[in-house]
């Protein structure tokens, strides 16, 4: 739908846009069939573009590498969705979790790109009084974790859950004491804007969009892909700090202000008119 609309536009000698939302360069998610898209489909659309829209520096970076020119590249930030704390215990109460227990969660896909394999090798010294969560779809590697785990011997600390619906999800976040997502090359990552929204903090890959967030406002922890030992610290330095609810109530705030969909919205039409004068 998206090539056949770009070529009706061009037919028409009308401008068009593409939002990429960290497809481009190629990620993770169907790889072999977005390369196969690209070379017959996707390169014809990026060449005939007007302009494009990254969702953060982050991702202008990624497409400035990949060849895009950047006079054509705005940066318009992904708005958030709406998901609210539930009452605390709840999910706590569905998984069997102690009370006494510490919570860190990793929500989202089971792939390498996600960094799930750091968290549970950062998670496996931090004591028998911690509970990793893992939620989310297996895309392939889910396998490799349950092998690290058992290495690990980790079996009876990790919770598998599967994926969650949005209440299940707002559950998760409530209860956890820290949210671990440490994605490669995220062009911006909806999990740790959610995650702050229920109250809870964030760990992020220094290269992903969200840790741009992350640096000015707070809210969480950056570290670096691949660094087992960081990831460890980070979610220390959680534990210690606690839940500061009035901090974290800041953080929503600035969040939520910065999202917010109308802002998004009004910056989109901006841009598509500022390349419809442009007409090239």
């Amino acid at each position: 739908m998206n090539d056949r609309l770009a070529r009706l536009a061009s037919q028409r000698k009308l401008p068009f846009v593409v939002t990429g939302h960290g497809t481009i360069p190629i990620r993770d998610r169907f790889f072999k069939i977005k390369r196969v898209y690209d070379s017959f489909i996707g390169e014809w659309q990026l060449n005939h573009a007007s302009g494009f829209i990254a969702v953060s520096q982050s991702e202008k970076v990624g497409m400035k590498k990949f060849g895009l020119p950047e006079s054509k590249i705005e940066v318009i930030s992904n708005g958030i969705p709406t998901i609210q704390a539930t009452e605390p215990g709840k999910f706590r109460k569905e998984w069997n979790i102690e009370s006494d227990k510490r919570i860190v969660l990793f929500l989202g896909r089971i792939t390498e790109q996600k960094g799930i394999q750091f968290v549970v090798k950062a998670f496996q010294p931090l004591g028998e009084q911690s509970v990793l969560v893992i939620a989310g779809n297996d895309m392939g590697y889910e396998n490799q974790i349950r092998k690290l785990i058992q290495d690990l011997k980790l079996e009876t600390r990790v919770v598998r859950t599967g994926i969650l619906d949005d209440e299940e999800k707002a559950m998760a976040f409530t209860d956890a004491d820290v949210t671990v997502y440490p994605a490669h090359d995220e062009a911006f990552g909806l999990v740790p804007a959610e995650s702050i929204l229920c109250g809870t903090p964030v760990i992020v890959c220094d290269n992903s969009g969200f840790a741009e967030f992350i640096k000015k406002s707070g809210g969480g922890e950056i570290v670096s892909w691949g660094d087992v030992s960081g990831l460890g610290k980070a979610i220390q330095t959680c534990f210690d700090h606690g839940k500061d609810l009035k901090e974290m109530e800041k953080i929503k705030d600035l969040l939520m202000e910065q999202h917010n969909w109308g802002n998004v919205a009004k910056k989109t039409a901006e841009f598509y008119e500022e390349r419809l004068s442009r007409k090239n």
